[in-house]
């Protein structure tokens, strides 16, 4: 049986866009005020929704937290392979290129940051996977565009201590306000990564 169509839409079309939208909730709410004093009527009310469709689509606030951190990792990460050049050859043009993408990402939307380095901290056994989850996903992407040679232990860890490098820098530049330019931030991180960059191998 076909799902029953409301104004163009099937029921779960509908239901998905309810998602969406509290995600959207989740990342306005959890971005700017916190997670720890963010309530469900709070998230509702900013979704635009019932508590009815928040418990439609996820068990707790925990859960859209997840989904918030997902989502706003999501837009960094889009934001860094919207600006890297498919077929740039040199690992530290990418290297600078990717970085100005994320901290002018982080800049200009600081819900970005303050989900990714601040409010997914130290919530819950699960929060925590989330966070290693995504660190994981970031040193593949490393690994893969700024790595040059084959994938092995060395530069499994070298783009570990790459993320370390620029969460540490993102987190203190949050802190103090996104005060220094973006260009120094790139600069700075940049000769941390030209070791990383050179180095071969596993």
């Amino acid at each position: 049986m076909e799902d029953r169509r409301y104004r163009g839409a099937s029921a779960e079309q509908r239901r998905r866009r309810r998602r969406e939208l509290l995600v959207e909730a989740g990342l306005e709410v959890f971005g700017t005020t916190g997670y720890r004093t963010a309530t469900v009527d709070t998230l509702c009310a900013e979704a635009g929704l019932t508590k009815r469709y928040f418990y439609e689509s996820f068990p707790d606030r925990e859960a859209l937290l997840l989904a918030a951190y997902e989502h706003a990792n999501g837009l960094l990460r889009d934001a860094v392979l919207a600006a890297v050049p498919p077929d740039e050859p040199d690992p530290l043009v990418i290297a600078r290129i990717g970085l100005r993408a994320a901290f002018t990402c982080m800049r200009d939307d600081h819900r970005v940051s303050r989900l990714l380095y601040a409010e997914i901290l130290g919530v819950s056994p699960a929060a925590d996977r989330a966070y290693q989850g995504c660190v994981e996903t970031w040193a593949r992407t490393i690994r893969e565009l700024v790595i040059a040679g084959p994938s092995g232990p060395r530069t499994d860890l070298l783009a570990t201590a790459a993320v370390g490098a620029i969460t540490a820098t993102a987190m203190r530049w949050a802190l103090t306000g996104y005060a220094e330019p973006v260009d120094d931030l790139v600069q700075v991180v940049e000769t941390l990564l030209t070791g990383t960059a050179l180095a071969r191998g596993g």
